[in-house]
């Protein structure tokens, strides 16, 4: 993950979300642009909290305010899906932001997209079946990731 502007690190998400905050009349500041380029490059699905932490050190000047205002338009703007996961915050999943499941780790709390055939289908049908407007899927498993299954946090025995 990076967090610099630099030019050969950019990628066409973060070219798309760019020119969605430019056409809907948002100004490109150098924080707003370094929290772009974070979450275009990012597949963590950080919370607002951290991604402030992990811009301040670049940015001292940016502000909690800025995060949260940016995330807002993202969502608004349909280039972010949030996600509630029971931990007491909102984490942003930018990369993605259609609705597609997720897999949780139990243990260390890591997020990660989870691809699964025939999803399309299933959300279609739900919405046809449902009479309930501006129906979002929201799917999440969990589960224990291999870094906190690997060998080394195996339990041994016989």
């Amino acid at each position: 993950m990076t967090t610099s502007m630099q030019p050969e690190l950019r990628t066409q998400r973060q070219d798309e979300l760019v020119a969605r905050l430019q056409a809907a009349g948002y100004r490109l500041t150098p924080q707003r642009l370094a929290l772009v380029n974070l979450l275009a490059n990012d597949d963590s699905h950080p919370s607002a909290d951290q991604i402030f932490a992990r811009l301040r050190a670049e940015y001292p000047t940016i502000s909690l305010a800025t995060v949260y205002n940016t995330l807002e338009v993202l969502v608004e703007l349909g280039e972010a899906l949030t996600l509630d996961l029971s931990e007491g915050c909102t984490r942003y999943d930018v990369r993605r932001p259609a609705a597609h499941p997720h897999v949780v780790c139990r243990a260390c709390g890591r997020v990660s997209d989870l691809e699964v055939d025939g999803l399309g289908a299933f959300i279609a049908e739900a919405r046809a079946a449902s009479d309930f407007g501006d129906l979002q899927p929201r799917i999440y498993f969990d589960g224990i990731c291999p870094d906190c299954t690997g060998p080394s946090r195996r339990p041994s025995g016989p």
